[in-house]
């Protein structure tokens, strides 16, 4: 009789790093196919080229791209977070919990961040409905809006010329 024996350890291990490698192979061909909206390379340019952003660490890419990602608790990871130290210090902002999105909003030139994929322009600040406000105006006007589509004063004025169209959402 044959019996197979097998190391259980050993098939996990081998498991893991075939995990690692095709994790590994599956962002760096993503990361390689990403083709970024003129706009938004305009706005990265614009955003480093900046007064607010002087001093802000960042490192350029082989293409020439700016690399905005980088690793937590790393040597470049703390330049950043030691320059949104200082821009908080500056501002008066207390370092806590969402002071450097505070901070962020505070310094940026536009309001407006471009999408990297459409090129659009939208809003940093919270002026969209949430997915529970939008799904129930859609229901009540008949649309299928999506969510960065209109801002809540923009809907406003758009699709509420009477109180009736104002007051219709709520029945939904």
């Amino acid at each position: 009789m044959f019996f197979y024996t097998f190391n259980a350890v050993k098939v996990r291990k081998n498991i893991f790093i075939f995990a690692v490698i095709l994790t590994n192979f599956i962002i760096t061909m993503a990361m390689s196919k990403v083709e970024y909206h003129p706009n938004y390379d305009r706005y990265v340019e614009m955003i480093t080229a900046h007064p607010n952003y002087n001093g802000l660490y960042y490192e350029r890419k082989q293409d020439g791209r700016v690399k905005w990602v980088v690793a937590s608790k790393s040597k470049n990871w703390l330049k950043r977070l030691a320059w949104w130290d200082d821009v908080c210090r500056r501002l008066g902002i207390t370092i806590q919990k969402d002071c450097y999105a505070k901070a962020a909003r505070a310094i940026h030139p536009t309001g407006k961040h471009v999408c990297q994929c459409c090129g659009k322009g939208k809003s940093i600040f919270y002026e969209y409905p949430t997915r529970p406000t939008l799904k129930r105006l859609n229901m009540a006007f008949g649309l299928e809006l999506e969510q960065t589509d209109y801002t809540i004063s923009e809907f406003v004025t758009k699709f509420c010329k009477t109180w009736d169209s104002w007051t219709k959402w709520r029945k939904y």
